[in-house]
């Protein structure tokens, strides 16, 4: 067996109690279209660009192009104004979460400068990487629980 076998082989081992990510099996964490041509265009689109990065425009200027039209495509969806609508990609909900919550943390810095000691609050349900957020923007969390029966964030708890 060669190098490139053996390195399959132990990965396809590794892979041998996970769930099968296609037909409904893992209800997050992966969203399965069922769309297989879908799927075989976008691994082929991933190839193309799995050696390129986004840190340098002016290396990979496709990649600032095809950022700038998903922001304006997505913005037109959103917004009676586009243009007005700023966007970036980003590796994924984790860091999505993280940049959503900057960008607020920075617009109260500018224009409510009386807030010295940020804080979010959020509900008990709220994905982690709010709480990484937090974490790592020097911001303080408040956590409100949520009704066991409805799972909505219990309001009179949010008001205080």
């Amino acid at each position: 067996m060669n190098k490139r076998e053996s390195i399959l082989q132990a990965l396809s081992e590794l892979q041998q109690d996970d769930l099968n990510p296609k037909g409904g099996n893992v209800w997050a964490y992966v969203y399965d279209s069922g769309l297989r041509e879908a799927e075989k265009v976008a691994t082929e689109a991933h190839n193309m660009f799995i050696n390129h990065n986004g840190l340098d425009f002016t290396v990979f200027p496709s990649l600032l192009q095809l950022e700038n039209n998903i922001v304006a495509e997505i913005a037109e969806l959103f917004s009676n104004e586009p243009a007005s609508i700023a966007g970036t990609f980003t590796s994924g909900g984790t860091e999505s979460i993280i940049l959503a919550v900057k960008a607020v943390r920075d617009y109260a810095s500018e224009h409510k400068p009386s807030i010295t000691t940020p804080e979010i609050v959020l509900p008990s349900t709220a994905h982690a990487a709010f709480h990484k957020a937090a974490h790592y923007l020097g911001i303080d969390t408040i956590v409100v629980p949520v009704n066991n029966t409805t799972f909505k964030v219990d309001t009179n708890e949010m008001e205080k």
